[in-house]
């Protein structure tokens, strides 16, 4: 099976640390990688015209153990080569410069000028066009890990198209919406009845049904295929590690502390976490523990949680803002921890408290949208609206080694249901049966 594995998005931020590696980054590299492992499987990556292709085999080898040398790439460029563009586009401006100054005289004779650049330009397109289309239709498959199908993609007749639907959280939640939804509401308005969608969770793939429809999508072509921790998480029993982690987030030495990991957005909820952390202090009197809050942030929140911060007063110091947190400590972070808090009010999946459950940490999470799916009853829900609950959790954890030991041997278990070896075998065997019966 060749398939063509978009990878634009990815290789856009190889070299990020903040903000480009979300979610959506770490899905397309875990399937990448798995692609790659499996034996009748060829994949090539889709990548942007512009893009250098020894930099990108370079950083897949380097960072994330995938070797180059069983990927072919695919830019997707159809236009003229660089040279003979600038040269056209420079004319052409000095044509349009002629026109808004209304010099008839030297309109005209640009436009003479420009006749034959401008067929010889032409036949470039028509020829890289088929160039590319022809690169194209030499595969089984194109998959995109999120993002629609470019025109050339779309238009193409030979190849079976599948893409994983994550959230329609710029569709429904204040604050997110952007006109016509841009990416998301490209995905909803063009994908077709012949495309095959992977849903990330079941209350993923009714969302969509509710903005797509069910005549284009069905339980026919979209399949709940959930998501997994990746390998970098798992339980840190090497106090040392734990420590030097510690040390260099400045957590304090001596103090437990409840982790809060993911981006700094209205939706994560995370005002209601500390807002309830504060009641959780002042209702136990508890003196040696503090609330570590880490991940990327949204500039604008991150002003209003700052602010936020500053009005705690003597509690201020309870709150330690970690910032980014570096791959290699994930696994530290979230086994030094007395407990995760992730009372998000929405997700399409929700990989964070699946990460901390594989690390063997409880967790705190929301009873709504997909996250029930995800920890089963592997973890504390609460109505992420409820201080009541948040607080009585926080208190649970706190007071009760057994249940924070029952908790963790349960997360642990119900994280093994989940693997990308699994999610990539899942998604492969739907590609073979789609593509077997189109021939």
């Amino acid at each position: 099976m060749r398939i063509l594995f978009d990878g634009r998005y990815f290789c856009r931020h190889l070299d990020e640390k903040v903000g480009g590696r979300s979610g959506i980054f770490f899905v397309t590299f875990n399937l990448l990688q798995e692609f790659c492992r499996r034996e009748g499987v060829s994949v090539t990556l889709h990548i942007d015209s512009w893009a250098n292709k020894e930099q990108i085999a370079a950083a897949l080898e380097r960072d994330f153990d995938i070797d180059a040398a069983n990927l072919d790439f695919l830019a997707e460029d159809v236009q003229p080569n660089n040279a003979f563009e600038r040269f056209y586009k420079r004319l052409f401006a000095y044509k349009e410069k002629k026109k808004r100054k209304k010099q008839f005289v030297g309109r005209s004779l640009m436009n003479i000028v420009l006749f034959i650049p401008k067929k010889i330009r032409k036949l470039i397109w028509s020829y890289n066009k088929k160039a590319y289309a022809a690169a194209v239709s030499g595969h089984d498959a194109y998959f995109s890990p999120a993002f629609y199908f470019s025109n050339y993609i779309e238009k193409n007749p030979a190849l079976k198209k599948f893409i994983i639907l994550h959230d329609v959280i710029p569709l429904v939640l204040e604050g997110y919406n952007i006109a016509g939804g841009g990416w998301l509401g490209k995905v909803c308005r063009n994908i077709s009845a012949e495309d095959t969608a992977f849903a990330v969770s079941a209350y993923t793939k009714k969302d969509f049904q509710k903005f797509v429809g069910p005549e284009r999508l069905n339980d026919d072509n979209c399949y709940v295929t959930p998501l997994a921790a990746s390998d970098n998480f798992y339980q840190e029993t090497d106090e040392r590690k734990i420590a030097q982690m510690r040390e260099k987030y400045h957590i304090p030495a001596g103090k437990k502390y409840i982790l809060s990991l993911c981006t700094v957005e209205p939706r994560k909820n995370l005002k209601f976490a500390v807002r309830n952390f504060i009641k959780f202090l002042w209702e136990t009197g508890a003196d040696d523990i503090v609330f570590a809050l880490g991940g990327g942030h949204w500039d604008d929140f991150i002003k209003e949680m700052e602010a936020d911060l500053a009005n705690l007063g003597k509690c201020r110091d309870k709150v330690i803002r970690l910032g980014y947190i570096d791959d290699k400590d994930m696994a530290a972070l979230y086994s030094g921890a007395l407990c995760f808090i992730y009372p998000s009010l929405y997700e399409g999946f929700g990989l964070p408290p699946l990460e901390a459950m594989q690390c063997g940490t409880p967790v705190i999470t929301s009873n709504v949208s997909s996250l029930p799916e995800v920890v089963g009853s592997a973890a504390l829900t609460i109505n992420p609206e409820s201080d009541v609950e948040c607080v009585d959790a926080f208190t649970k954890i706190y007071s009760n080694a057994a249940l924070r030991c029952e908790l963790s041997a349960k997360g642990l278990e119900r994280a093994a249901q989940f693997s990308w070896a699994k999610t990539a075998d899942s998604m492969l065997a739907v590609m073979r049966e789609k593509i077997n019966n189109r021939m």
